[in-house]
């Protein structure tokens, strides 16, 4: 297993769909709404270097990926925050320290380009909060979906 930084490529954007479509699954607030991803906000975010994506390979094949933007926080502009956008790990690979490994990858490598806070969205389908206490987070907020 190989877990390595990646940048946003036509090839990774037809390679992640398919995962997507079996990670849309475990997310009750969306479960009618076809994927629909706009590609063209990811690219502008890595042209500015505002975009970090972590994959988990086996054998080559892409089962896991950690995808993260880079802003500084609104109220607290001197800080820079990234924010998960995504974060999934496909079921037959989530036995042992997989999922902590890369969480602790993605961690470092934030870190090194001078990320000073990292923010996690648990879903409550697949709560991953004990996993990110292990290695040193704390919840903040709770987010409520509506559909209007």
């Amino acid at each position: 297993m190989v877990i390595a930084e990646e940048s946003l490529t036509r090839d990774l954007m037809v390679e992640i769909v398919p995962i997507l479509q079996e990670h849309k699954k475990a997310l009750p607030g969306y479960m009618d709404e076809p994927i629909n991803i706009n590609w063209k906000i990811y690219e502008i975010l890595a042209e500015g270097g505002l975009l970090r994506i972590y994959t988990v390979r086996d054998d080559g094949m892409l089962v896991g990926y950690a995808v993260f933007t880079l802003n500084p926080n609104t109220r607290h502009q001197h800080i820079l925050q990234a924010q998960q956008e995504v974060l999934y790990l496909r079921p037959d690979f989530r036995k042992g320290t997989m999922g902590l490994l890369l969480i602790k990858y993605a961690d470092k490598a934030l870190s090194e380009v001078g990320v000073q806070v990292i923010l996690h969205n648990v879903n409550v389908s697949y709560d991953i909060s004990a996993l990110l206490k292990r290695v040193g987070y704390v919840p903040l907020e709770q987010t409520y979906i509506k559909r209007v």
